[in-house]
């Protein structure tokens, strides 16, 4: 008897960002780099305000990074960041990266510097002042002479990653400075350390919403915050791409590396990596619906809310194998298939497989194995 399709539907919330199977804590994986001259990568400076406003004023100084566009400060922090400065309180170091002579990005610090600079440019009033209320209701430009000065002058304490420095270093760079100050995660430093016309089709991809895209197959009402979306995204592209023989259990290099070949690939390769990611959303939509990259339970006869990470690059890989373009998808071959993956999530080595423990080689070669095995053959059985 064929197993039942549960009728209800997914509900997601508009915060839902989280993603199964990704949240296991790894070992460093770190790849051992040659002997490097640190105190050439990383210099200490200071900068006043006006300096850097200068900079951003010529386009020198990009206030860019997108992996932070969603946190905006709200108008009490940032008044009470004026006030800090007018006050002379010490603000917290910047993080900077010199990519040439004539382009800076920032690398954290980018909401203080944008307040710094609305102040500046008479875009920001300062209400409910504490420490200074006799400048409530003031701009910079109500300010006298002297506050002024001592605004634009303020020395603002930056590290700055040295231009030349190679991409793997400043990677390891934002990572270990992210165990101190800055709250990026590996996909967001990817963001700021490899660019190139690879990352842009990444973010493209991600940011996509119309029919077929990643978007929509996975749900468009889930909130892929600090850019969840596109390191899902990259990883679908990097085992696609590289496949089980290119990984080696570092995710993270792992993924640094696909970008890297992402950026030197020519406008047709990526082209042909795009389709294929394309058309394996497509069969994924087709086959699961509402239910795509979730797990079910067949014990509650039950689907879950949640998109797992380990089971969307398997999906994807075993579509591209199996079901390429050219190979024609039924409703019944499309039904037939998810009724074969909603009996494979009652395999407990499947199930653990996208659940616990979910990078290393074998674990990820066990659940493409299994997974690709029920798709060849219903291939075989549905020509």
């Amino acid at each position: 008897m064929a197993r039942r399709i549960p009728p209800k539907q997914l509900s997601f919330d508009d915060d839902d960002d989280e993603v199964e199977g990704d949240g296991a804590p790894q070992q460093d994986e770190s790849t051992p780099l040659r002997s490097v001259a640190w105190p050439i990568q990383i210099a200490k400076a200071e900068r006043t305000i006006f300096e850097l406003h200068r900079s951003w004023k010529d386009a020198v100084l990009l206030l860019s990074p997108d992996f932070q566009r969603e946190l905006i400060w709200d108008r009490r922090r940032k008044v009470r960041l004026v006030e800090s400065v007018l006050a002379r309180i010490p603000l917290p170091v910047f993080y900077l990266s010199e990519e040439n002579e004539d382009q800076t990005i920032i690398i954290d610090g980018q909401q203080r510097l944008n307040t710094l600079f609305d102040f500046k440019d008479n875009n920001l009033e300062l209400r409910d002042l504490v420490l200074l209320p006799e400048h409530n209701g003031k701009c910079f430009a109500n300010l006298d002479g002297k506050l002024q000065r001592r605004f634009e002058n303020t020395p603002l304490t930056c590290f700055i990653v040295q231009p030349g420095t190679s991409e793997d270093v400043k990677f390891q760079i934002f990572e270990r400075l992210n165990e101190g100050a800055i709250a990026l995660n590996a996909q967001e430093i990817r963001n700021s350390v490899y660019r190139g016309p690879g990352l842009e089709m990444v973010k493209r991809l991600a940011a996509d919403a119309s029919p077929g895209s990643f978007r929509d197959v996975a749900g468009t009402k889930r909130g892929y915050r600090r850019m969840k979306a596109d390191e899902l995204v990259l990883r679908c592209l990097a085992f696609l791409d590289l496949g089980l023989a290119g990984y080696s259990g570092q995710v993270k290099n792992f993924l640094n590396r696909e970008l890297k070949r992402l950026n030197t690939m020519t406008l047709k390769e990526r082209q042909i990596l795009e389709f294929r990611l394309c058309n394996a959303l497509g069969r994924t939509k087709a086959v699961f619906g509402e239910y795509a990259f979730c797990r079910y339970d067949p014990e509650e006869d039950k689907w879950s809310t949640q998109m797992n990470g380990p089971l969307m690059e398997t999906i994807i890989c075993g579509f591209d194998e199996h079901f390429p373009e050219k190979r024609k998808l039924s409703r019944a071959t499309a039904r037939a298939i998810l009724e074969r993956f909603m009996n494979l999530c009652g395999n407990v080595p499947f199930r653990d497989s996208i659940t616990f423990a979910t990078q290393p080689p074998d674990t990820v070669k066990l659940r493409f194995d299994l997974w690709e095995k029920e798709l060849a053959d219903v291939a075989a059985h549905n020509v």
